[in-house]
């Protein structure tokens, strides 16, 4: 059995814990740096687990989705496309704040250059708990930090303005932040 199969093999196992999935996750990077692609049989049970009830009420699930994020490069165009929609059906379901928190800047890195972003993120911020949408203006905050396009960065702002208003105060909070460094960037 290769590295990569056993790695495979153990993931199920690796998420009952923090350490233990720590450990998975340390072996799972050692192993991605002889790749030149993010392999096939990993990236499907990373994305089961996504789709689990178990990662969503596991507090440390997050360290995967960051997992994901350090590798993005590695990532077919397919296996961002599938990610992404697999975090777009679990955002609302999520029960910690930093897998959410994760999950939006993934969003916005993968939308930073296409205009469903902004609108995606605007829908997922009103179907979110309270506790969660305070996650969306940093994803709003890289798109407009990594996009190419003047109109995407100027849509993206006009969303955290709005979100500005919201009746949530860590909501607006989080939206004052992320235009405080917006600005502070340009």
């Amino acid at each position: 059995m290769s590295n990569l199969e056993k790695l495979v093999a153990e993931i199920h196992t690796a998420i009952d814990s923090a350490q233990s999935l720590s450990n998975w996750l340390i072996q799972a990077e050692l192993e991605l740096v002889t790749w030149d692609i993010f392999p096939a049989d990993m990236f499907e049970e990373i994305l089961y687990f996504i789709m689990s009830k178990t990662f969503v009420t596991r507090e440390w699930s997050w360290t995967l989705l960051h997992f994901l994020q350090n590798n993005y490069e590695l990532l077919s165009s397919e296996q961002k496309a599938r990610m992404v929609e697999a975090l777009v059906k679990r955002y609302s379901v999520l029960e910690h704040w930093m897998a959410a928190f994760v999950s939006s800047e993934i969003l916005g890195i993968y939308y930073a250059d296409d205009d469903l972003g902004v609108s995606i993120l605007r829908g997922i911020a009103n179907i979110a708990p309270r506790s969660l949408g305070a996650c969306i203006p940093h994803g709003l905050e890289t798109i407009a930090r990594a996009t190419h396009s003047d109109v995407i960065r100027v849509n993206a702002v006009t969303e955290l303005e709005r979100l500005r208003d919201s009746s949530d105060e860590h909501v607006r909070d989080e939206a004052d932040i992320s235009i405080r460094k917006i600005c502070s960037n340009k």
